[in-house]
């Protein structure tokens, strides 16, 4: 018995239906259950893991009401039903698709009726032959249309269209059936069968094309199919991507999904032969689509592989025929626990509120929730944050200290002061000591011989080669210089440590900066300077006063020299200024070991390359350049650029410092700047072309477009970068190219072009619509400024107008513009110079298909008469059509 009973069971659950749920489309407190019964309920609100099985009419279920049932055996398993799209005072109609594939079109009230029925008034359409139906969808439009998707029969259509006018007498209430039915446009056939080879897995209508609607023909093609001429062949795309077609409000996309590749696709209808917009990969066993009435671009899908729903975001696609995976431009949004691998749920969108998604389970578990929107920050290069949650913007300029040392607002500001553009100026706008100091080796380097210019200390400190013998410095204790050579007094030059360290030292005093003065002085031996100047600065700072006595100790015999280091050591760590520490350390170094004094980061730069070219022999000297280089390249220091030189290693400095500042500015313009002042082939490489074209992209994005084209000047004068053609001229009519030395008109004693037509086809070239000359011709007035053998001036240029393509000479529609509004081609209403004017571009709610490469066609003037300036006709004897040419262009 218990077997018995347990096998009763499995095979209940075993052939218990899906249950799916409708949101009615007018109104947004009424859906319909259904899969095991109809169910039409009331929902207030939304309502989290409600459990709406066996609930009795009447039952209020929290915010829910159940309002009727039916059980009808016909009903019972129906899991394919539609909304009929328009109200009706009365009550409303769905479409239910019955087991045997008959569609019964029932009435359904909310008031009150004599025999309590809250379904009524059935009328039945059959196909011939029983077999299930896939698919049902009234027309939005049209909404006397239902279209059935069947499975394939025999000879048997598998696409039916019925009529609902025809079903006048069988709903029973004269007064429902005149408000609801009777306004369709009906057909008197009432039933239209398209012959299809296959069954129908799916359809959907296309919104505002009242005769079009979208059908998944078995797992071969999706076909578009015209109600008007149901017989002919229409569009196709042959693909496994038939199943749970959805069709996206607006009518612009089609999503559909394989079972066999487990993946979901975006067409665009538009270009629908074209491939797919997008793909979405590892959806598995999807069993709806549904576009968002409220979001657009918001596509959601059940599967029942799932205990979530996923939602897909066209926004976050990059461009046509993106593969996204489901970790990339979608989301999961979590159900109850009552969903499980086993439990396929369904859900539909709420027709009004945003976002608002209605799931339901098998089990008969229901979460009726609001999908948390996604906030969206974005930055602009002007000082800008965009903040976008749901359909609400909030712009402001924020004040922040960190926002306004961004790189982007500092990148924009140096770029309005000119940047770059001159060396001497370059070091002063760059805004810290360290790009300051790169910006003054490249200044050195016009200066230094022709085969100097550009080398680094490295390849210039050991240039003499390794013979170098130390002496003893004087005024220091039993410490061995090693600058005698003339490749180590190039090297200190380099640095900044001239011949007399005595200017570099005054100088530095009257700008007080004492510490550093001092610092020089004592490595240079002269420490009573050091003590002068420590003493001086103690006036403004008291602090190196103490410095001072201390240093007044140094020198004696080996004794003292011993108990003074051991002195040193104990405050040094105490002193303020790295470069009174860095002067200790070096004092207080017993045998000349110096790493305490390199371990001192916070000294110039510069100031610790010329110490190790003055007091390190030749191998101490080439690791410790070596170690330097290295440690500029960890953190990005383009001081280090005075050891690395123009060499493929300084481009690879100047990378790491763009890697970890995002400065593309700095590291474009001073690569030009470079090979301005010492060419190298090493500033050629492709990494340098990516931070170019990235910070144009940058300055057009700032809307700086004089800077970018300045910049643009620099870089080609500098790399000597050849600019690509940006305009290219063909016939429109044969799509020959056409030469620009015969277009391009040539100053000199005659205003006549030396092309006249195409080549190719012997077209005539269009016309000026002012003067009637054609393109390339030179206008009169301006002959007198044309030079022999070169361009003519700008005003003999052609240029036409992007909207109606009609176009002249500089001159001659300048001219015109002055005085008026309209285009100077007689019959053409167009306002050229109001479309010149800066118009605002909404944000489109869906994106747009890949637009074509972009191309302006310059049309011809017009047979009729152009109109002067004047107001009076011009000359009659005008060429009938002229040829039209297209002028493709990129940004210049």
């Amino acid at each position: 018995h218990l077997y018995h009973a347990a096998r009763e069971i499995v095979m209940a659950a075993m052939k218990a239906p899906a249950r799916s749920v409708a949101w009615c489309p007018y109104d947004g407190e009424t859906f319909l259950s259904y899969g095991a019964g109809l169910h039409l309920y009331h929902a207030a609100r939304p309502a989290r893991d409600v459990l709406i099985q066996d609930a009795h009419e009447g039952a209020v279920l929290e915010s829910l009401t159940l309002i009727g049932s039916n059980y009808d055996e016909a009903f019972y398993r129906s899991t394919v039903v539609d909304w009929y799209p328009r109200a009706s005072p009365d009550g409303h109609i769905a479409a239910i698709a019955c087991p045997d594939g008959t569609v019964s079109v029932t009435g359904i009230t909310k008031r009150e009726r004599e025999d309590n029925a809250i379904f009524y008034g059935k009328r039945d359409f059959s196909a011939r032959g029983a077999r299930s139906c896939n698919a049902l969808a009234f027309s939005p439009d049209a909404p006397n249309m239902l279209a059935v998707g069947l499975e394939k029969a025999g000879k048997d259509a598998s696409l039916i269209l019925w009529d609902l006018t025809s079903c006048h007498s069988s709903l029973g209430d004269a007064k429902f059936r005149a408000s609801a039915l009777d306004s369709a446009r009906g057909s008197k056939a009432g039933c239209i069968e398209v012959p299809i080879a296959e069954g129908v897995t799916s359809l959907g209508w296309l919104p505002g094309q009242r005769d079009s609607l979208i059908a998944g023909v078995g797992s071969k093609f999706l076909r578009v199919v015209d109600v008007r001429a149901p017989g002919e062949s229409g569009l196709m795309i042959h693909c496994q991507h038939t199943h749970c077609v959805a069709i996206s409000p607006e009518g612009d996309y089609v999503a559909s999904y394989s079972p066999a590749a487990g993946t979901i696709k975006v067409y665009d209808v538009r270009r629908f032969e074209d491939k797919d917009v997008c793909t979405f990969n590892d959806c598995r066993g999807i069993q709806k689509l549904a576009w968002s009435p409220t979001r657009v671009s918001h596509l959601a899908a059940a599967s029942n592989n799932h205990r979530h729903l996923l939602l897909f975001d066209l926004h976050y696609r990059s461009g046509p025929s993106t593969i996204v995976q489901p970790s990339e431009g979608s989301r999961r949004l979590n159900l109850s626990s009552a969903f499980d691998s086993t439990n396929t749920p369904s859900l539909s969108w709420h027709p009004r509120t945003f976002g608002r998604i209605l799931a339901l389970s098998n089990t008969g578990v229901l979460d009726d929730f609001v999908v948390d929107e996604d906030t969206t920050v974005r930055f602009s290069p002007k000082g800008e944050v965009a903040i976008m949650t749901g359909n609400t913007l909030v712009s402001t300029t924020p004040v922040s200290d960190i926002f306004l040392t961004d790189i982007s607002t500092v990148m924009c500001q140096r770029a309005r002061e000119g940047y770059g553009l001159d060396i001497e100026r370059a070091g002063a706008l760059s805004g810290t000591p360290s790009l300051a100091a790169a910006w003054r080796w490249v200044q050195t380097q016009p200066a230094r011989p022709a085969d100097q210019r550009g080398a680094g200390i490295r390849s210039v400190a050991l240039a003499d080669g390794r013979n170098n013998s130390g002496r003893l410095a004087e005024g220091l204790s039993n410490v061995f210089v090693y600058d005698a050579l003339p490749a180590r007094q190039t090297a200190l030059r380099m640095c900044g440590w001239p011949a007399d360290i005595g200017a570099l030292v005054a100088e530095l005093e009257s700008d007080g900066q004492y510490e550093r003065a001092a610092l020089l002085s004592g490595l240079h031996g002269n420490i009573s300077r050091a003590v002068k100047l420590l003493t001086a600065g103690a006036e403004h700072h008291s602090p190196l006063l103490a410095a001072a006595m201390s240093l007044v100790g140094y020198g004696g015999d080996e004794d003292r020299m011993a108990l003074w280091r051991e002195t040193c050591a104990k405050f040094v760590n105490d002193l303020a200024s790295p470069d009174l520490r860095a002067l200790f350390r070096f004092l207080a170094s017993p045998n000349q070991h110096y790493t305490d004094f390199f371990a001192e980061t916070n000294i110039a730069f510069s100031d610790r390359i010329a110490f190790a070219c003055r007091f390190l022999a030749d191998d101490e000297l080439t690791q410790k350049l070596t170690e330097l280089a290295q440690e500029c390249m960890a953190a990005g220091n383009l001081e280090g650029l005075v050891l690395t030189g123009c060499s493929a290693q300084g481009m690879q400095l100047i990378g790491s410092y763009v890697d970890l500042t995002a400065d593309v500015q700095t590291a474009s313009v001073l690569v030009c700047a470079m090979g301005k002042v010492c060419p190298s082939q090493d500033i050629r490489l492709p990494r340098i072309k990516v931070w170019m074209e990235a910070y144009r992209d940058f300055l057009d994005s700032c809307q700086l477009w004089i800077e970018r084209a300045r910049f643009d000047g620099l870089r080609v004068a500098a790399l000597s970068v050849q600019v690509p053609q940006q305009v290219s001229v063909k016939c429109s009519f044969c799509g020959q190219s056409l030469s620009f030395s015969s277009l391009r008109a040539v100053g000199g004693r005659t205003s006549r072009t030396s092309m006249a037509a195409c080549t190719n086809c012997r077209r005539p070239l269009p016309r000026c619509a002012i003067c009637l000359l054609r393109l390339g011709s030179v206008p009169a007035q301006t002959q007198t400024k044309t030079v022999v053998g070169r361009p003519a001036p700008f005003d003999s240029w052609f240029a036409w107008c992007h909207s109606c393509a009609h176009g002249g000479h500089v001159s001659h529609l300048l001219e015109w513009f002055a005085q008026h509004d309209t285009c100077p081609v007689m019959g053409c209403a167009c306002r050229c110079q109001l479309r010149d004017q800066p118009q605002p571009v909404p944000r489109p709610l869906v994106p747009e298909a890949a637009p074509a490469p972009e191309e302006a066609v310059l049309s011809p003037a017009r047979p009729e008469p152009a109109r002067a300036s004047d107001g009076r006709a011009d000359r009659p004897d005008r060429a009938p059509r002229p040829t039209r040419v297209s002028v493709a262009q990129s940004a210049v």
